[in-house]
């Protein structure tokens, strides 16, 4: 009697462990998580062929640019300057030739950087672009370590100099030596403007020069080396009127033999030296 209660009870335990479903009436799965991952795919994939359509469509391409302005800078540094800039990718794949990824801005930051401008406008007309590059005028040429370059009015180097221009423009020369590149200011407008004043002076006086000299660290003065081998020091910031009328009134009255003469000083007012 005890084995057969034994084994009901049994029987009554793994009957009401067991877990029963409805055929008819079975759990529903949520899907949404799979179709909103699939949307999400499916609409990547979508703004994806967009972007390929409207970015590497050829008709979509500038295929023209026309630069004017160039004076000194040679069409073929230009050309390759803006080839290397349109030949970047923007996000890997797609290019700045685009007209849709062109971006104005960023290409006159550009040029400027590579070339010494002025100025730089830039019109996009559809597929093609107006450039209109206005440069820095050569004026003077700066020597210093044994190099030759080009400055402007304003007294930013503008480039190496070429040989027939070391001939036709007038040579500053640096007895310091001091290394620079192109973009920096070796004189200020204020220095320029005051070495033609003198120069002109000179020349009213038919007194003919090689070149003007800077010296900023012994005694820092500018001179002027005179075609008969002496010099002439002035100060730029000082009255150039009153040290013009110096040195021609001392020219009449004490020098009368300039084969002989190696300099005249006339920085320190009324009171003009000469050796």
């Amino acid at each position: 009697m005890r084995r057969r209660n034994f084994f009901r009870k049994t029987q009554q335990k793994r009957y009401a462990s067991r877990t029963f479903r409805n055929p008819y009436f079975r759990e529903k799965i949520d899907k949404r998580p799979a179709v909103i991952l699939y949307g999400v795919m499916i609409s990547f994939l979508f703004i994806l062929i967009v972007l390929i359509i409207i970015f590497l469509k050829p008709s979509f391409k500038i295929n023209e640019i026309h630069v004017v302005g160039l004076e000194t800078i040679s069409k073929t540094e230009i050309d390759d300057a803006l080839r290397s800039y349109a030949g970047e990718n923007l996000f890997l794949f797609f290019p700045r030739q685009n007209r849709y990824l062109f971006n104005q801005e960023r290409l006159v930051v550009y040029l400027k950087n590579r070339f010494t401008l002025r100025d730089v406008t830039i019109k996009r007309i559809k597929n093609k672009i107006e450039i209109q590059i206005v440069e820095r005028s050569s004026f003077l040429i700066w020597q210093t370590k044994g190099k030759s370059f080009v400055v402007d009015l304003e007294g930013v180097v503008i480039r190496e100099s070429e040989e027939e221009e070391i001939s036709s423009l007038p040579i500053f020369v640096d007895r310091n030596n001091v290394e620079i590149n192109i973009g920096d200011a070796v004189l200020s407008p204020e220095e320029i403007s005051s070495v033609l004043k003198f120069e002109e002076h000179l020349r009213a006086q038919n007194i003919s020069y090689k070149q003007v000299e800077f010296d900023r660290l012994a005694g820092k003065w500018t001179g002027v080396l005179t075609n008969d081998g002496y010099r002439i020091l002035f100060d730029v910031t000082g009255d150039i009127e009153a040290q013009a009328q110096r040195l021609e009134l001392i020219k009449k009255e004490k020098i009368t033999d300039v084969s002989k003469l190696e300099y005249i000083d006339l920085r320190f007012g009324d009171h003009v030296y000469y050796k």
